[in-house]
């Protein structure tokens, strides 16, 4: 029997890069008040949320390097679902909860 391979960005992705990445989001918005409004900036969709393909632009567009795989790897830890797009509210979690867990291996 063939077992399922898992889904990894683990060969173009590092945790270390990701917790770095998720810092300087959170310096970027410890203020929190302007999260809303970057949010809606980045995200063309409201109703739908954010892609990671608007996430990718988001992040360099304010000066955060990333790579496609990064963003990815950082919208789908942010993802507390299977939808495919991030709402504000997981976006907000994500960047301001306690919680340092963050893996490529999705």
């Amino acid at each position: 029997m063939l077992e399922k391979q898992k889904n990894t960005l683990a060969s173009s992705v590092d945790d270390a890069t990701l917790r770095a990445l998720r810092q300087a989001l959170r310096r970027k918005y410890a203020a929190r008040s302007n999260l809303p409004r970057i949010f809606s900036q980045w995200c063309k969709d409201q109703e739908r949320g954010l892609s990671v393909e608007e996430l990718f632009m988001g992040l360099n567009k304010i000066g955060i390097t990333t790579s496609l795989d990064q963003a990815k790897a950082l919208h789908l830890n942010a993802k507390s679902d299977s939808d495919p797009y991030l709402t504000i509210e997981e976006f907000g979690k994500f960047l301001f909860t306690a919680d340092e867990g963050i893996t490529v291996d999705l």
